[in-house]
């Protein structure tokens, strides 16, 4: 508009420019015109020049026109206006509506948007999206063999359309069917099962699951997806009929089959012949054993048998019931082995009696072990005389202290009670042994006064006992050459020291010489033997003398045998402790017995009478009961002297049943 304007200033100036001249010119030329310019408005009409006035009004959407007419040259021109700018309006408002699948436009609209079609500051808005809402055609399931459909539906805004997608046929479903009998096998005919879809019968054409119970053998078979022919099968029970009953065997006689008929088929079957069973000593893993028909005793032979394996309904000869039947007689006739049993030996078989009770030892007398009769056979045992135990004797008791002048007494009692029976019997107590203890006599020295003996002045020695302090003699002494010396004995047997030097005696001549005493002193000769012997003791200043050694009498110990639990033995053990020891343990029958153990010169000898079945073990040490080995243990033979090797040196010994012995051991 700015532009117009100036334009339309200078076209003023020009043209007046022109009249100025007075029209100076005949013609206009160029852009050069000398008459009134005037313009032209869309009606054809003219307009003065300054007039606002347009072939074509500018708007903002399109350019305007001016038509300008000079009456000089009466031609016509034409001046273009620029469009005028947009004017917006200040709210917001739609510029394109959204749909479902496009976005829409919000902005300032132009006030002449409906010619110009501007805006501005424009933002989206989110599409709509479809709205199926209106319904088309339905939805149409699958079945097994037809396809279907998914429903359509139609946009309520745009008739959009969705759905309708094509749905493949299901297919027959066979997994988990199973074989469902569509007609029965019988031993006339084949059977038939098949196997049937697993959908229901309202989707699948041929029945689906209902097939599995519909009972039309025909329409089972016509809509089965699989079948399978089954065998002929065993005649029917109710078919069959008996033509022979049939007949069991047993040991000794033969059967037959029963023979049969079929109604149904017509077939017929049995009838064979079957063999006797023979008697049998292994039926099924079941061995015959030899069993006791007559026991074997200490006096006559025994029978054992075997018998038949059958069950006595069956076997003749009572089968397997006779192994415990009882009657010797009917056992002996029908066992199918038969065995004779020696008659029994050993001191176990007997049925032992008492006739003769054992008397027990004691200290001075002989006892005697129960003596035993067999009730079946009349043998006899025991009855053996066992020697006088011998006192056991305690240690000595000093009851008085012997001094050098009288003698003094000790006293030992016997250890084994009741079993001192002589002594018991009289005082109640065991015997007591009484021994004199021999006095010790007098150990005297001699000691001297003071001053030294010489010619004319004699010192007087005095012989005085070390242990009662007694004075025995006296001798006054003119030379010390002479003077008496060393220590005197008075008895015989009784140990004492001896000094240095020799002891005086009446045969000496100083003793001789110097033989005058003292008034009031008696001179008393030394009873000490002329020889200068010395005695055993250790020292001169000792006051007592030791008692004479005695040789006790050597122990055999009774030792009640101790259980030995860990190895659980049948009989009794007993520690080895001593070089010989008497040993009360009980047998594999309970029985007590006696084992005499001596060890000597490197071998045992063990005296025991043993039954049979039972062994003499000697084992290293406890541990060896609960695990015995040929290292550890030793198998003894009664009554014989056997080497003892260096680990059994504190060994147990033990009576025990030979089969409970390892086999390493028993072969040793």
């Amino acid at each position: 508009m700015k532009h117009t304007k100036l334009l339309v200033l200078v076209l003023v100036v020009a043209l007046f420019a022109c009249l100025a001249v007075n029209a100076m010119a005949a013609d206009c030329t160029g852009d050069t015109h000398y008459g009134t310019i005037e313009k032209v408005d869309k009606d054809g009409y003219l307009k003065p020049f300054s007039s606002d006035t347009y072939l074509v009004t500018p708007t903002c959407s399109m350019e305007g026109v001016i038509r300008y007419h000079c009456s000089a040259c009466n031609n016509y021109w034409n001046v273009p206006v620029a469009k005028l700018a947009h004017k917006y309006a200040t709210t917001y408002d739609q510029v394109k509506a959204p749909s479902c699948t496009a976005t829409g436009l919000v902005a300032r609209k132009c006030e002449n948007y409906a010619v110009c079609g501007a805006y501005t500051d424009a933002y989206d808005v989110a599409a709509l999206g479809h709205d199926f809402s209106v319904d088309g055609q339905a939805a149409k399931a699958p079945k097994c063999e037809t396809p279907g459909c998914t429903a359509i539906k139609f946009c309520s805004r745009c008739q959009a359309k969705s759905g309708g997608e094509y749905v493949a046929p299901l297919g027959h479903k066979i997994e988990g069917a199973a074989w469902i009998a569509i007609s029965a096998p019988t031993c006339k005919d084949v059977g038939l099962v098949g196997r049937f879809c697993q959908r229901d019968a309202e989707v699948c054409e041929k029945g689906g699951k209902a097939m599995e119970t519909n009972g039309d053998a025909a329409k089972m078979a016509k809509n089965a997806l699989a079948t399978e022919a089954i065998a002929k099968v065993d005649h029917a029970e109710e078919n069959i009929y008996t033509i022979v009953v049939g007949k069991d065997p047993t040991c000794e006689s033969a059967g037959c089959k029963a023979k049969k008929g079929c109604k149904l088929c017509g077939a017929e079957w049995g009838g064979d012949y079957i063999a006797p069973l023979g008697h049998t000593l292994n039926l099924n893993g079941s061995v015959a054993t030899w069993i006791a028909i007559k026991p074997a005793t200490c006096a006559a032979d025994g029978l054992v048998g075997r018998f038949c394996q059958r069950s006595a309904d069956v076997c003749e000869k009572g089968g397997k019931a006779m192994e415990t039947n009882g009657n010797a007689s009917t056992m002996a006739k029908n066992a199918i082995e038969t065995a004779a049993v020696p008659k029994l030996t050993g001191d176990a078989v007997h049925t032992w009696v008492k006739i003769v009770d054992a008397k027990p030892q004691t200290c001075e007398d002989t006892g005697c072990k129960a003596k035993y009769q067999c009730s079946v056979c009349n043998l006899t045992k025991g009855g053996d005389v066992t020697p006088a135990l011998g006192h056991d004797w305690g240690a000595w008791t000093e009851e008085v202290k012997p001094s050098c002048t009288d003698n003094g007494k000790r006293v030992r009692q016997c250890q084994r009670g009741e079993l001192c029976a002589k002594a018991w019997a009289e005082t109640g107590k065991a015997h007591v042994q009484v021994e004199k203890v021999p006095a010790y006599g007098h150990r005297a020295t001699w000691y001297p006064g003071t001053g030294t003996p010489s010619a004319t002045n004699p010192v007087l020695y005095t012989l005085k006992c070390d242990i009662c302090t007694k004075v025995l003699a006296t001798q006054l002494v003119y030379s010390a050459a002479d003077a008496p010396k060393g220590t005197v004995t008075t008895a015989v047997g009784v140990q004492a020291s001896t000094a240095s030097g020799k002891v005086k005696t009446a045969s000496n001549p100083a003793v001789a010489k110097n033989s005058a005493t003292k008034t009031g002193e008696t001179a008393v000769k030394s009873t000490a033997k002329t020889t200068s012997t010395k005695s055993t003791a250790s020292t001169a200043s000792t006051k007592t003398a030791a008692a004479p050694a005695t040789t006790e009498t050597k122990k055999v110990a009774t030792v009640a045998a101790v259980a030995a639990p860990a190895a659980e033995l049948e009989a009794n053990q007993a520690q080895l402790v001593a070089d010989k020891h008497l040993y009360v343990v009980k047998n594999v029958a309970g029985e007590e017995i006696v084992l005499t153990v001596n060890v000597a010169d490197g071998k045992i000898t063990v005296e025991a009478a043993l039954a049979e079945g039972e062994s003499l073990v000697l084992y290293a040490n406890a541990e060896a009961i609960e695990n015995p080995t040929a290292e550890n243990t030793l198998v003894l033979t009664a009554n014989e002297a056997v080497e003892l090797p260096e680990a059994f040196a504190n060994a147990i010994v033990a009576v025990v049943k030979t089969e409970s012995l390892p086999t390493a051991v028993a072969a040793k």
